[in-house]
C-alpha cells in the first residue's frame, strides 16, 4: 500500500486554488486550510512529526468535506461508485 503524502497532498490543493499549508512547530507539524466561506475559521490540526501520513489521510478528508468540487472529491466520488458497482452481484 502507498502512503498518501502530506506535501504532495498540499502542492495539489494548492494548484486548485485551495489554501492549505503545513508548518514545522517543535516537534509537531501543523496543518491548516481555508475555510471555503469568508470569515470562516480556519481548518487546523497538530500532529507529531513522525505522523505525516496520517497528517495528509486528514487535510485530504477536510478537503473532500470542506470544499466538494476539487478534484480529490470527484476522485473519491468515482473510486466510490466503482466499489459500489464491484460490489453488486452479478447477472
Amino acid at each position: 500500500m502507498v502512503r498518501r503524502s502530506l506535501f504532495d497532498t498540499l502542492k495539489m490543493l494548492r494548484k486548485e486554488g485551495i489554501a492549505a499549508d503545513a508548518r514545522i512547530v517543535g516537534s509537531e507539524v501543523v496543518v491548516s486550510m481555508a475555510y471555503p466561506v469568508p470569515g470562516g475559521a480556519e481548518w487546523t490540526r497538530r500532529f507529531a512529526r513522525n505522523d505525516l501520513a496520517r497528517a495528509a489521510d486528514a487535510v485530504a478528508a477536510a478537503a473532500v468535506v470542506l470544499y466538494p468540487t476539487c478534484a480529490l472529491a470527484k476522485v473519491g466520488e468515482v473510486i466510490a461508485s466503482a466499489l459500489a458497482m464491484a460490489a453488486q452481484p452479478r447477472a
